[in-house]
C-alpha cells in the first residue's frame, strides 16, 4: 500500500496489515508531518486540527467576529434601544466620534 505525505513531496510503501480498517495516525519520517490516514471524511477534520499551530489566533478571530456581530445587531436596533432608554443615545454618539477619530488617523 502506498500512502502520500500531507506535504505532497513524499510517498511511502507500507504493509496493508499495518493500516487498520478505521485508519490511524501516521507521521512522515522525513518532514515529521503528522496526519490521520484512512476513513475518508475524518482525514480532513483530523489533519486540519493537527496542522493548526496557533489556537490562540483562531480563538481571537472568532471573538472578534462575535463582537462585530453584536455591534452590528445593536446598530440595526438603534431606534428600538433609544426608545427603550435615552441613555443609549450616548453609545451611538460615542461610536460615531470614535469612527471619525479612526478615519482621521487613517487619512494622515
Amino acid at each position: 500500500m502506498i500512502i502520500s505525505c500531507k506535504c505532497g513531496k513524499y510517498q511511502f510503501t507500507i504493509k496493508k496489515s499495518d493500516m487498520p480498517n478505521n485508519g490511524r495516525e501516521v507521521q512522515c519520517g522525513i518532514c515529521n508531518v503528522v496526519w490521520f490516514h484512512g476513513l475518508g471524511s475524518q482525514n480532513n477534520k483530523l489533519s486540519i486540527n493537527k496542522s493548526f499551530k496557533n489556537p490562540f489566533l483562531y480563538q481571537l478571530i472568532i471573538y472578534i467576529i462575535i463582537i462585530l456581530s453584536i455591534i452590528g445587531i445593536v446598530d440595526m436596533l438603534e431606534e428600538f434601544f433609544i426608545s427603550l432608554n435615552t441613555q443609549f443615545q450616548n453609545y451611538y454618539v460615542a461610536k460615531e466620534q470614535l469612527i471619525q477619530k479612526i478615519l482621521t488617523i487613517i487619512k494622515k
